[in-house]
């Protein structure tokens, strides 16, 4: 049987966030419960649709705009943000965005705020830069063991030095491992436990080598822009180098012997298991990841910034969620000297103005559309092809007209950014006594301290991979203990996969076998493109089956991802299912053509060959990851062309040779695979282990609010259920359905036990009626009657001319209540003025009731009428 990860608690995780919220899914919602003919009940079968693909909702609608957004807003305004960090000493600034985003989008998901007392929201990234590139261990999956990401150097730390994407965050989060307690696995070299690796024998080898690199990485220097420093540092003072050095040489000597470990030559590492043999790559969170959503493309083809893309970003910041993205930042280091030609560092305002590849990853927190494009004009200074200044005869550097006046971008705006660099600002101690994340970047406060953040234009050529994280708790619900049921561990480090779009259906699919007794809670997928629907259909399969749909559908619901990305999707009742049963899920995704018919595809992540990227290395490409994935027959499925065929026989099927790019010969291997490995489809089942003794909700006290009647369409109170003194929780707990619930009267609400809880009770309640809602006022301002007229005989004014009543609910009477005896209001409204009255404007006061019927209730106006005789 196969075995599949049973996710253990941590020893110390982050207890003050409230572990209970809800997260809105996308609109156009179509949920379905399968009747026994397998179909959806209410749903319409669809003769060239499979019933796993029947989609009873809406289709997929384009992006639409969301409600007015305010002209400027940060996240730290509403204290979601946490303290700024440093990265130093490694290339793990992807990380530290993920990790800073990911600390932002918890906090708002509890309706918390950041306590910098408590420091109670605080992730590791080594955790994620370390597990995020290395594969899955027989410990983890014996199945799939060996997939994953690949570091091509043997160095022990190279995963922390290899960079990153911001899929390798969402691929392993979704996976159900991470985001973890920094306390668990700090940023320095040191395992959980806190043991040291380092000792003195790096200083002894390079006294000085060792000391310029102990502190460069403190500032976010190289060891050689470090030793520029201390010898300026010794030309003002007077000194020289080796007297400027000396202290801190000593100083170097005994953080080594005192083994403090935030050291690049250190081991870093993290042992696959703890000491009881347990994974620690696979311990629980304390949350798990809802959506991972890639926006849409920032520039457009002419290099302009995409409204679309602004906007989605913007509707993400005012959610509570941080913004990842990658762009490419100026030459220079973190600290205060040097030219710069795309940041402003009076303003700390950056804005690169020419296209280039974007290499550094960070948090954007806020944006001010009103923040001015003068803060960014700055002067640019002309350098030689190595980056060294160009100066005329006299020594003085040459202004670059050209890029000085390029430095100003076309518009205001600005987004409010967040680097990894350090801050003097957030500077603090960790539990050893180092001072950490101390930086001298980003823009000044009052103090004029550095605070790490810094503004980027809206106009930057460079701003890509663009996205924002959603986390739940729901799943950690049962004590911590929960399954994910997948096949998928490596990222889509290459893009996906795709098999070409067509009006037939095209469907993939997962099999799973249940572990142990199970409670299926939820479901994912990973979605190519934006504005897809997804079908997702759930099977318990029949002893034998070679199909995933040869079984009885358990399942069926639909949903519009609006983002490309990972989303879970928490199901609607939770599904038993028992040790050692095949469970399929079906996953049918689809967008609208240009016609409005829909295509329909199906993709898998997809990854470079360690053939490719040494071929590409070769083409100076500096790739320094590869993938594998492992695919074994019986796990993926693809229906495509009316049948469906094993995905690991359609992988090997592949073409022979392929060429990735125009401008790049075809990579080595034999076949596609070879050369870009595919994984299986990103589609998993969550799920809790079943409790086998469930709770009999017979005698549980049911409670339920107050109820009108709501014109015919079903009213459905909330419903609290108690159960010794406890209240239970709607819809993991108990489901609730109503009897005679459209007219006023007498109705049932039926609680019917879920989860851990089994049996029904009911709760009788009335349905008041409604408030009548009749409107009565006079017909004409004044009803004129002539007084030669009515010398002669008694007039009638007819109820349509003197009364205007609407949406009266039941018989409606009329009564006067006051006014000159003269004038009489008949029962059915019609108005006499009696011969002999005298010439005059009299005021009638009648009241108008309507009687309500079994649904409303009886209601009266008072309408006063002016009769005018002349």
């Amino acid at each position: 049987m196969r075995k599949h990860w049973k996710l253990k608690k941590p020893v110390a995780v982050v207890t003050s966030i409230a572990l209970a919220f809800s997260l809105a899914v996308a609109p156009g919602v179509a949920s379905a419960r399968v009747a026994q003919d397998g179909l959806a009940v209410g749903a319409t079968a669809i003769s060239d649709v499979p019933e796993w693909a029947v989609d009873d909702g809406s289709n997929a609608s384009a992006l639409t705009a969301q409600a007015a957004l305010p002209s400027k807003y940060d996240l730290r305004s509403d204290g979601l943000v946490t303290p700024v960090k440093s990265q130093s000493p490694w290339q793990t600034c992807w990380a530290f965005a993920g990790i800073a985003a990911a600390e932002t989008s918890m906090l708002s998901a509890t309706g918390s705020k950041y306590d910098k007392q408590t420091n109670d929201v605080d992730l590791s990234e080594r955790h994620l830069a370390y597990f995020a590139l290395h594969p899955v261990t027989e410990v983890d999956d014996p199945a799939q063991a060996g997939e994953g990401m690949y570091t091509m150097s043997s160095d022990r730390n190279a995963a922390f030095d290899a960079g990153g994407l911001p899929v390798y965050i969402t691929t392993l989060f979704s996976q159900g491992v991470g985001p973890q307690a920094e306390a668990m696995f700090p940023y320095r070299g040191v395992d959980a436990q806190g043991e040291s690796r380092l000792g003195t024998q790096a200083f002894e080898s390079d006294p000085e080598g060792t000391t310029l690199l102990l502190y460069a990485s403190t500032e976010g220097m190289t060891a050689d822009e470090y030793k520029e420093k201390l010898e300026k540092e010794a030309r003002d003072t007077g000194s020289t180098y080796a007297e400027v050095l000396k202290p801190k040489r000593e100083e170097a000597k005994k953080y080594c012997e005192n083994d403090h470990t935030y050291f690049y030559l250190d081991d870093w590492t993290i042992p696959a298991t703890d000491g009881s043999g347990n994974s620690n790559r696979t311990l629980t969170p304390f949350m798990t990841l809802r959506d991972g959503n890639v926006l849409p493309e920032y520039q457009n083809d002419d290099n302009t910034p995409n409204d679309q893309s602004i906007a989605a970003m913007k509707q993400e910041l005012v959610n509570g969620h941080g913004v990842t993205i990658a762009y490419k930042p100026d030459k220079a280091r973190p600290s205060e000297s040097g030219d710069s030609r795309y940041i402003n560092r009076d303003t700390w305002a950056q804005y690169t103005f020419e296209r280039a590849d974007a290499n550094h990853a960070v948090c954007i927190v806020g944006y001010d559309d009103g923040y001015s494009k003068d803060n960014f004009t700055h002067t640019v200074y002309k350098k030689d092809a190595a980056g060294n200044p160009i100066v005329d005869d006299e020594g003085k550097p040459i202004v670059d007209d050209d890029a000085t006046a390029a430095s100003t971008p076309p518009g205001n705006g600005a987004w409010i950014v967040r680097n990894s660099w350090g801050s003097e600002t957030d500077k603090t101690k960790d539990d050893l006594g180092n001072v950490i994340n101390n930086g001298t970047y980003g823009v000044r406060d009052e103090n004029g301290k550095a605070t790490g953040y810094f503004y980027l234009s809206y106009y930057d050529k460079n701003i890509s991979q663009v996205e924002t994280m959603a986390f739940s708790p729901d799943l950690l619900e049962a004590a911590g203990d929960y399954e994910v049921l997948q096949h998928d561990y490596m990222p889509a480090q290459s893009g996906f996969y795709t098999t070409p779009a067509t009006a037939d259906v095209t469907s993939s699919a997962n099999v799973f076998e249940a572990p142990q007794d199970l409670s299926i809670k939820a479901v994912s997928t990973r979605t190519s493109e934006e504005n897809q629907r997804v079908t997702f259909a759930i099977y318990e399969l029949k002893d034998g089956a070679t199909e995933p749909t040869d079984g009885t559908m358990l399942y069926r619901t639909s949903r519009n991802f609006e983002y490309a990305g990972f989303h879970r999707l928490d199901l609607d009742w939770a599904i038993d299912v028992k040790a050692g049963k095949k469970i399929a899920v079906v996953s049918t995704a689809s967008t609208l053509g240009s016609d409005g018919t829909r295509r329909y595809s199906a993709s898998a992540n997809q990854a470079f060959s360690k053939q490719s990227v040494e071929f590409l290395n070769g083409l100076n490409y500096p790739v320094k990851l590869y993938g594998e994935a492992v695919v074994n027959e019986g796990e993926s499925f693809l229906y495509s062309n009316g049948q469906w065929v094993d995905w690991s026989k359609h992988i090997a099927a592949l073409p022979k040779s392929t060429e990735k790019f125009a401008s790049v010969a075809p990579f080595p291997g034999d076949t596609y695979i070879e050369q870009f490995p595919i994984d299986n489809f990103s589609i998993k089942l969550y799920a809790v282990p079943a409790d086998q003794n469930p709770v009999d909700l017979s005698a549980a006290e049911v409670a339920v609010e107050a109820a009108t009647y709501s014109g015919g369409a079903p009213v459905e109170p909330k419903v609290t259920v108690k159960l010794g003194g406890a209240e239970l929780r709607a819809g993991s707990d108990y489901a609730v359905s109503y009897v005679n619930n459209k007219k006023a009267g007498s109705a049932v609400a039926v609680v019917k036990g879920k989860g851990s809880y089994t049996g029904s009770a009911a709760k009788a309640f009335t349905i008041a009626k409604a408030a009548n809602t009749m409107k009565a006022v006079p017909k004409a301002k004044v009803n004129k009657v002539k007084l030669s007229k009515l010398k002669k005989e008694t007039q009638v004014i007819a109820k349509a001319k003197a009364f205007k009543v609407t949406k009266a609910k039941g018989k409606v009477t009329f009564k006067k209540a006051k006014g000159n005896k003269k004038i009489a209001v008949s029962k059915a409204g019609k108005v006499t003025v009696k011969k002999g009255l005298k010439k005059g404007t009299y005021k009638v006061k009648v009241k108008v009731t309507a009687a309500g019927n079994a649904n409303y209730k009886k209601a009266t106006k008072t309408v006063t009428l002016k009769v005018k005789v002349a």
